[in-house]
Formats: structure tokens, sequence, C-alpha cells
């Protein structure tokens, strides 16, 4: 520095400018193993610490999700001829429950984005779908189930654009085809012991403690995501 005294404007500013683009140079190319060493670090490790943290969460209350989802799909239908469904009613609940979950979806999707109130549509899609499993307990004949999946389908048409915006927002641009790979496989695992747990409770008869169990899941759910420090 002592150097730029007694030289012209010019000269001093390309030194300052060399000197300038070192710096920034030794601060991008400093190893993960100063960050405790430079207080400049701590704001960019807290951001990226939020995100991983926040992966977890969401990924935690998928699974815990997607397993209540999972116990009910194997065996609806035979829960359907309990209630003396054929199989056109049985069909046609499904079939009314994957409408309104996609009609939803599409309509609720156009007022999350830009609200920055993800994980509050996420609470109350799992909420709703907490409700459409307490309705199944009170269930005495076919013709209820049009109603009763028509609630759960709602619930999915609030929490299912929150949660993947969310999830999107929060996955490392880097490897966007393992946090995937993540999220599918994750679901798959899921869906495989909650298929097996499924075909025990039906297999002795006890379909109510196969919903108290779902609901168990749904809240387990709920309660992950409401714990959870959305950013803007």
């Amino acid at each position: 520095m002592i150097a730029i005294i007694g030289r012209g404007p010019v000269a001093q500013w390309l030194e300052q400018s060399a000197h300038n683009r070192l710096v920034v140079s030794s601060i991008l190319t400093r190893p993960t193993s100063n960050y405790k060493k430079d207080p400049s670090w701590v704001f960019f490790d807290t951001i990226k610490l939020m995100k991983r943290k926040q992966r977890r969460t969401l990924l935690i209350s998928n699974i815990l999700h997607i397993f209540g989802i999972s116990i009910l799909a194997p065996v609806y239908a035979l829960y359907g001829l309990t209630l003396g469904a054929n199989a056109w009613q049985i069909g046609a609940s499904w079939g009314i429950y994957n409408l309104v979950a996609g009609i939803s979806t599409i309509i609720i999707g156009r007022f999350i984005d830009g609200s920055h109130r993800n994980k509050t549509f996420i609470v109350i899609g799992y909420t709703i779908t907490i409700l459409g499993i307490i309705l199944f307990l009170f269930a005495t004949n076919a013709s209820q189930l049009y109603m009763i999946m028509a609630v759960n389908a709602v619930g999915v048409g609030f929490y299912m654009p929150a949660w993947k915006a969310m999830y999107t927002k929060a996955e490392n641009q880097t490897k966007i085809a393992s946090e995937w790979g993540v999220f599918d496989g994750t679901n798959m695992i899921a869906m495989a012991v909650a298929a097996v747990l499924a075909g025990y409770l039906v297999n002795i008869g006890r379909y109510n403690i196969m919903f108290g169990v779902i609901i168990v899941f749904y809240t387990g759910a709920t309660i992950v995501v409401f714990r959870l420090k959305e950013k803007s």
C-alpha cells in the first residue's frame, strides 16, 4: 500500500483494483475449516444449515403423512365392502377423491403462489385430512364414502402444492436429482411398510385401530410441520 503514495491516479486505481481482486479471491477460495476464524461466513453457513434442517423436517412430515395414506389405500376397497359398497361405488368414490384433489390443488396452488404462507397451508391441509379420517370412524353406509373422500381430497389440495413449494425452496440446487430421489425413495419405503401393516390390521378385522393409527401418523406430521420455521 505504501507504493501507491507518489504515483498518479491511474496507477493508484490499478494497484487498488488488483488488491481488491486478491481479497475477493482469497475469501471465495477459503476452505471450510476456516469458517469459524472468519465471521463473514457465519451468515452463509447459517442459511445452508437452515435449508438442511428444513429439508429434513419436511421429509419427516411427508414420510409420516404418506405412511398414513398408504395404510388406507391398499385396503380401501375391502373397507368399502364392510359398508355394503359395491365395486362401482368403491371405484366412483376413489374417482371423486382424485377429481376433487386435482381441482383443489390447481385452485389452491394459485393462492399459495406469492403468499409466503406455505407452512400455514400445509398445516391446514394436514388438519383437514385428520378430520377426513375421523369421519371414516362414523361411516355407516356406502353413500357416505363420497363425502368422506371429498373431504380428504380437499386436504390434499391444501398441503400438496404448499409442501412441494416449500421443499423446492429448501432443496440443494446442485443436487436436484438426489434431493427428489430421497423424496421418492422414502415415499416408496413408507408405502411398503404401511401396506404390510394395513394388511395385518385388516386381516385381524381391526378397522378402527387402523384408522386410529392413521390419525396418529397424520397428527405427527402436522406437529412436525407446525414447529417448522418458514423463511420468506
